[in-house]
């Protein structure tokens, strides 16, 4: 969506305004993001990423997510913090990596993404408290095991880590149902993923 700088005005990518999303970057280590007069069609995840590289247009973001998922009634939403560890992880090849993701209020259900560099979000599984998670075309629970043991947690490990693993991982939270390789439909804020 944008780039923002610190103590300057962000740069929008191609179908994004200030008027809309206006975003604050007053210190180094905070920003919001504002959505202004929310509509339907404004309920989606939205990340928020950190880093020392300038991205080039219409790249993803390469870092961090939380969530505001949107509720049932149209005109009101509610908000759910997302929180994951490690925020950034360095693993030998062959080693595993688990990711946990907590939310500070109980939802129905929680969405693992990955997103490859320089690419797009992609949703890999959708995890149920009580049952296994949902696999999206290309993702396994052999190589991808969730578990969601409480309605507020849930842990993504990548087994057997190779090179084409080093991606950012994320987790998001929501009442809603997600569709066969369709992206979040909620309406989230940002916390951390995992490299």
């Amino acid at each position: 969506m944008a780039t923002a700088n610190q103590g300057s005005k962000a740069t929008y990518e191609s179908g994004f305004t200030d008027n809309k999303f206006p975003i604050n970057h007053q210190k180094l280590e905070f920003s919001t993001l504002t959505v202004s007069n929310a509509s339907s069609e404004d309920s989606s995840p939205y990340f928020c990423s950190a880093g020392d590289t300038a991205l080039g247009t219409d790249q993803g973001s390469q870092e961090e997510p939380h969530s505001l998922p949107t509720s049932s009634q149209p005109g009101s939403v509610f908000g759910a913090l997302v929180s994951q560890k490690p925020s950034r992880a360095i693993r030998q090849r062959g080693t595993s990596m688990m990711i946990e993701c907590q939310v500070d209020s109980q939802v129905n259900f929680m969405y693992w993404y990955r997103q490859l560099p320089g690419q797009s979000l992609v949703l890999m599984a959708t995890a149920n408290q009580g049952s296994k998670a949902t696999y999206e075309s290309g993702f396994t629970d052999s190589k991808f095991p969730i578990d969601r043991p409480k309605l507020e947690f849930s842990t993504l490990t990548v087994s057997n880590a190779s090179s084409e693993d080093s991606s950012s991982y994320f987790c998001s939270a929501g009442d809603t149902v997600l569709g066969t390789d369709q992206g979040s439909q909620q309406e989230p804020l940002s916390h951390p993923p995992s490299s």
